[in-house]
């Protein structure tokens, strides 16, 4: 965090025309304008996610789940009732600055009056280690990461049996590997997401082309292969046995046709043993036929899309030994269809996106300042955000900017 940039970006203040909005309309309406956030100590990391996380209905939704679960959890005489949540201070943070109500709670004023985050840092660093001085340049990414660990805590612990308001940023991503020797393909265990790292690309779709783009993973075992030879060599035995079978050879068959019942029963995608087979006149003694090492094909898939897709662009990489920070500018639309990137199945308007906000850090490798653009929903037009300056901006302005997270929300919530 630091202060803000010096010199303001072009076409602020100005509007762009409104547009019917793609998402379904939301019942909150505004009541204040939105505003800004102090950063009394290098905040900005934080001051920028808050405000990227305010442009997202389903992430309120979300909240109001948690508080509302503590509610009734107060009601029936809990221990919630002497506890704050970081749910709470978040829910009432995000609508302020949504300009849907007035941020009114002391612990997320500074001395002036100004909203102020200190109290959301300060209770995600007693859960964190990471975040252990607010006066060290954070990431906004990690904080990002780091506050739905917390909220998704709070989430277990009321929500349990809620349908319908689980973490809005959780995907799951699957994937296959398939063997370049004998094609057998399987699939991998899918795993849950918050976001999506991607290396910069010219476009968004190229960098998501890229990340889910087969790679080559040497020397695997492939149980498809162990079958498929032995299973010829069974057969081709078996086959020679037959044509010269006078009766004297019916024990010889009956074992290579139990030989090949056993081949045939193995889990190709198992990891338990195999059975094991010798080749033809060799003794026990020296050991079993070996599973055979090949290269295969580790592709990606989003098997299960979230509600919000965060996007973050890896800027820092390591070149000579020292940190590098890669400004390459990456093309992004307003809207995302994701469709090719994912599993069939999931619905095609489930798999479009409407793009909520962008954060971009301005700066080196090591230091610098955060900002956000973000979608106000009632009028489609965009806000540029820089701790306390709050202000309108073009739309193709903020088309231009050298994105670091990007926030899409999904356009049809079911």
């Amino acid at each position: 965090g630091g202060s803000g940039p010096a010199a303001e970006e072009a076409g602020l203040r100005r509007l762009v025309t409104p547009r019917a909005p793609c998402i379904p309309p939301q019942p909150r309406t505004t009541s204040t304008r939105p505003v800004g956030l102090r950063n009394g100590a290098s905040l900005c990391f934080l001051n920028s996610v808050l405000q990227g996380m305010s442009s997202l209905p389903s992430v309120m939704s979300y909240l109001d789940a948690v508080v509302g679960a503590k509610a009734v959890a107060e009601a029936a005489g809990g221990e919630a009732a002497t506890r704050q949540l970081l749910s709470e201070l978040l829910r009432e943070c995000l609508r302020g600055l949504s300009g849907e109500e007035e941020i009114k709670s002391p612990s997320l004023r500074s001395w002036g009056g100004t909203p102020y985050s200190g109290a959301i840092l300060g209770m995600v660093k007693s859960s964190n280690p990471l975040f252990s001085s607010a006066h060290q340049q954070q990431d906004a990414q990690e904080m990002l990461n780091c506050m739905l660990g917390v909220v998704s805590s709070e989430f277990k612990e009321y929500c349990v049996g809620v349908r319908g308001a689980d973490d809005p940023f959780e995907g799951r991503l699957g994937g296959s590997l398939r063997c370049d020797v004998c094609g057998h393909s399987r699939r991998t265990a899918s795993t849950p997401f918050r976001e999506v790292s991607l290396a910069p690309a010219f476009t968004v779709e190229a960098a998501l082309e890229r990340f889910v783009a087969p790679e080559i993973v040497e020397g695997v075992e492939c149980r498809s292969c162990y079958v498929v030879k032995h299973s010829a060599r069974v057969r081709a035995a078996l086959e020679e046995l037959e044509t010269y079978n006078t009766g004297r050879l019916d024990d010889a068959i009956r074992d290579k046709k139990g030989e090949l019942e056993r081949l045939e029963a193995i889990d190709l995608d198992g990891d338990g043993p195999l059975p094991a087979f010798w080749d033809d006149g060799e003794s026990p003694a020296l050991g079993p036929l070996s599973v055979p090492r090949t290269s295969f094909r580790k592709a990606l898939v989003i098997t299960e899309a979230p509600r919000v897709l965060c996007l973050h662009v890896q800027r820092r990489f390591c070149e000579r030994g020292r940190m590098v920070k890669d400004r390459s500018r990456v093309s992004f639309g307003m809207n995302l269809d994701i469709g090719r990137f994912c599993e069939k199945g999931q619905g095609e308007e489930a798999l479009k996106y409407q793009l909520s906000g962008v954060v971009e850090h301005m700066g080196g490798e090591g230091s610098g300042h955060y900002v956000t653009y973000k979608r106000m929903r009632e009028n489609e037009r965009w806000l540029y955000c820089s701790d306390e300056t709050v202000r309108e901006i073009d739309e193709h302005v903020v088309r231009g900017r050298e994105a670091f997270l990007l926030l899409y929300e999904r356009m049809c919530v079911k």
